[in-house]
């Protein structure tokens, strides 16, 4: 089975549970105010090579384009991708990428079981021109992939996941020898409770309610969804029971990545916003005035502290390094190494007093024109 499907499980199953939280109260996208949207966005749209657009409730315009862009002429119809017959689609995406591949998503809600839903699934995504050619399956979701056989540059996953009939779970529980109806949070298809407890006789009492404030210690259950609780095993077996759902609805997910040789020629621009700076930071100085900060990275551990970061400028390499080799004498640090090959330069740093040491590496933006890159390297030296 291809590596590409454990890369995206984890996504996959996110995803499918905060798409079917947001839904009750789904919302127009273009302002960016659905949840599942923005968890969306964060994982396939984050890198600055790649465009995302949304479409609520409809597939793609150009979807059947992009399936039969290198199929056209030797096909009578056109091809399209098989779906679930009884799915009702709730999202798709189209996310672009610069070197002209295309990631389509497809997000439907079916009304049945997961299992035949799954052998449903992997029927239609083996009938020609369709094959699979992967999967895996379990009790909390699957995941199958497949292939175009008429065209190599087209591949997908198709996941299955059930989802919980409700977002709760009613408990009954027994406080003073009163009887008293709580309400649990229920995230999954087999969920469980995030409570401690213990037998004492035949009760099941709290021991420690954790983060619920329905809940306190010396509650006893006394049943869940209407089943009877005396002992930790009918609790498990309750619990158990949950996923047995009758009435049951999944989520499908279609993923389809269209490889392309069309490459988008994407205009770069220098950025004109710095990234804030952290209070931390021991030498400020060394963002010099009118550059702009393009990434920042820095951690602290165990005493250990290590900076990174970049700036654009628009002065030359060897303005930049004059300034630097100024600069580091004035505030107080040493230059220890100073190094020029063609046109760039390195400097190494330190401040004995301050404990740190550092590199500057300065050389000319090869994507830009009169734009120099300054990478900054500073670690605690103790």
């Amino acid at each position: 089975m291809s590596k590409r499907i454990y890369f995206l499980i984890t996504i996959i199953a996110c995803l499918g549970l905060s798409c079917f939280v947001d839904r009750e109260d789904s919302k127009d996208l273009s302002n960016f105010s659905n949840g599942s949207d923005q968890y969306f966005r964060l994982f396939e749209g984050s890198d600055t090579d790649s465009q995302v657009f949304y479409f609520e409730k409809s597939l793609p315009p150009y979807l059947s384009y992009l399936l039969n862009s290198t199929t056209y002429q030797t096909r009578e119809e056109p091809m399209a991708l098989p779906v679930h017959p009884e799915g009702e689609l709730l999202t798709s995406y189209h996310v672009l990428k610069q070197n002209g591949s295309h990631v389509v998503w497809l997000i439907f809600d079916v009304l049945d079981n997961a299992v035949r839903v799954e052998e449903d699934i992997q029927k239609q995504l083996n009938i020609s021109p369709w094959q699979l050619d992967g999967g895996q399956s379990s009790s909390t979701f699957s995941v199958v992939s497949f292939r175009n056989t008429e065209s190599p540059a087209i591949t997908g996953l198709a996941t299955i996941q059930a989802l919980p009939p409700t977002l709760k779970i009613d408990m009954e529980i027994l406080r003073d020898k009163e009887s008293v109806l709580v309400e649990f949070p229920r995230g999954s298809i087999a969920p469980f409770l995030s409570l401690t407890y213990e037998e004492e006789g035949n009760a099941l009492v709290v021991t420690d309610s954790g983060y619920h404030a329905n809940l306190i210690n010396g509650d006893i259950i006394a049943s869940i969804e209407g089943n009877k609780i005396e002992s930790i095993n009918d609790l498990d077996n309750v619990m158990a029971n949950l996923d047995e759902i009758t009435s049951a609805k999944s989520s499908v997910m279609y993923r389809l990545d269209i490889e392309s040789d069309m490459e988008f020629d994407i205009r770069t621009t220098v950025q004109s916003i710095s990234r804030p700076i952290p209070k931390k930071f021991p030498a400020k100085f060394l963002f010099l005035e009118g550059s702009v900060v393009t990434d920042l990275n820095w951690s602290v551990d165990q005493g250990a502290t290590n900076f990174q970061s970049s700036l654009q400028s628009n002065e030359t390499v060897s303005a930049i390094a004059d300034l630097y080799r100024e600069l580091l004498n004035t505030q107080g640090w040493e230059l220890v190494e100073d190094m020029s090959r063609e046109s760039s330069s390195l400097l190494g740093f330190q401040n004995t007093n301050l404990g740190y040491n550092g590199i500057l590496s300065i050389e000319p933006d090869v994507d830009k024109e009169n734009i120099t890159i300054v990478s900054i390297r500073i670690e605690s030296s103790n």
